[in-house]
């Protein structure tokens, strides 16, 4: 996984910005930070601040329950 202190801000831009639209998506979490290369603990930091945590969604009526 790379150091994202390291990384372009626009690249980190692009990749929380394919976070959220995955999430939106319903793609698990695990799934997409898989797919990005990033960690469970960065997923999370970005959900929280742009609101695409699963109870956010769920309230939002985004995704529905599994």
């Amino acid at each position: 996984m790379p150091d994202l202190r390291s990384v372009a801000p626009e690249h980190r831009q692009r990749l929380a910005d394919a976070a959220e639209q995955q999430a939106r998506a319903g793609e698990p979490p695990a799934e997409i930070c898989k797919r990005l290369g990033v960690t469970p603990r960065t997923y999370r930091v970005w959900a929280k601040q742009r609101g695409f945590r699963k109870k956010d969604l769920l309230d939002a009526g985004s995704v529905s329950e599994v």
